[in-house]
């Protein structure tokens, strides 16, 4: 598991400057971003605000996908339409129910 997030830190580094991460950290949006070139499309960045609102950590958050923020109330066909727009490097516009920590939905 070291080595994954040791190539998701420097997939994030050697793309961004520390400067752009302290910008992007002080977005009041709530956002992530993750590296579809990795196995799994890992969450590379997670805005702190974002990080707030799900009572995640950021350690708990890097490394693992979007997946972790799915349940019972999340469209799968909707999934799929996400699934469907990356692979095909298109624009989407979708509403999706994902869930907090304390598994709250959203």
């Amino acid at each position: 598991m070291d080595s994954k997030l040791g190539l998701i830190q420097q997939s994030f580094n050697s793309r961004y400057s520390q400067w752009v991460c302290e910008a992007l950290d002080e977005l009041p949006d709530n956002f992530t971003i993750t590296d579809p070139s990795i196995s799994g499309h890992p969450i590379v960045f997670a805005s702190q605000n974002y990080l707030k609102m799900l009572s995640y950590s950021q350690e708990e958050v890097i490394g693992q996908n979007m997946n972790m923020f799915h349940g019972p109330r999340t469209n799968q066909r909707t999934m799929m339409k996400i699934r469907e727009a990356i692979r095909e490097e298109k624009g989407i516009q979708v509403n999706l129910v994902n869930y907090r920590k304390d598994e709250t939905s959203f």
